[in-house]
């Protein structure tokens, strides 16, 4: 049961790799008046699977293998376009931040072994 539902998340995020990737190479996203949010990516990217796919069955040439190089590809898409968006999260850099964050430090430092072969 997990492995359907994490397979349907990445054909989700396969379906939104391959909108966002024709809105950037078409420049979709300079037309005024469309809009840019991820739900209309994805409405583009499963017309574009759409298409693929009757063409690929019209071809005879469906596998598995396929589906799968086809979906990795739109998650590979997916993430190049949205990861740089959502940042990782920053380290503190006011004083009191830093303060705040020393005695977590110190004690990961102390319990930390200095040597790996000491750990036994």
């Amino acid at each position: 049961m997990i492995g359907q539902w994490g397979w349907v998340l990445c054909v989700c995020l396969g379906f939104l790799g391959w909108g966002a990737g024709l809105v950037r190479v078409t420049g979709l996203a300079r037309l005024p008046g469309l809009p840019r949010d991820p739900g209309a990516a994805a409405c583009l990217g499963v017309a574009f699977a759409a298409c693929c796919g009757g063409l690929v069955d019209l071809l005879r040439i469906m596998s598995p293998a396929l589906v799968i190089g086809f979906v990795s590809i739109g998650i590979l898409l997916a993430a190049v376009q949205y990861l740089p968006a959502i940042g990782l999260p920053r380290l503190p850099t006011g004083l009191v931040a830093r303060l705040l964050c020393r005695p977590a430090q110190i004690t990961y430092s102390c319990d930390a072994p200095d040597d790996p072969s000491d750990a036994a």
